[in-house]
């Protein structure tokens, strides 16, 4: 998938995300219960429905979700740039992870897991994110009561050469 195509889809991700919107990694003030295997196990029955490969959870898109949904509470907004002006191919790296297909779901609303995959579902973007191809790996963290991060993507691509 070239630059230019990743680039749209995460413009059209940001623009659709006014949507409101586990032991998944969360912040200390969560109460829910669960794990990321619950994550992945939700995730790939859903892209199996469509005939799409499965996904693993991975460290680094974990801690790159977990970073934003920091980020949002402390300095109280919701959005796709961080108060550093980042996007999400930004965060990952950080955390090194090469990506060549990368996509954010955030959320604000639900206090569950069923709730909020339910709204990402229903949401035209966020489902073509979930349910996109070009991906192997995920990460989910939930922060504070509310806020919830999706990171999607795949590594280790052949670059292309400029």
């Amino acid at each position: 998938m070239s630059r230019v195509l990743i680039a749209f889809l995460v413009l059209l991700l940001m623009a659709a995300c006014a949507a409101p919107p586990a032991r998944i990694p969360t912040g200390s003030h969560d109460r829910s219960s669960g794990d990321i295997s619950d994550v992945v196990v939700r995730v790939n029955r859903l892209r199996a429905e469509v005939g799409r490969g499965s996904l693993s959870a991975h460290a680094a898109l974990t801690r790159a979700a977990r970073d934003h949904v920091q980020d949002m509470i402390t300095n109280q907004f919701f959005g796709h740039f961080g108060v550093d002006g980042s996007l999400v191919g930004d965060r990952v790296r950080r955390w090194g992870y090469d990506w060549c297909a990368i996509a954010e779901n955030i959320a604000r609303g639900p206090s569950g897991l069923t709730e909020v995959l339910e709204s990402w579902m229903a949401s035209p973007s966020h489902r073509a994110n979930i349910l996109a191809g070009d991906f192997v790996h995920l990460g989910l963290y939930r922060g504070g009561q509310d806020h919830w991060v999706m990171v999607l993507g795949q590594n280790g691509c052949l670059h292309e050469t400029p």
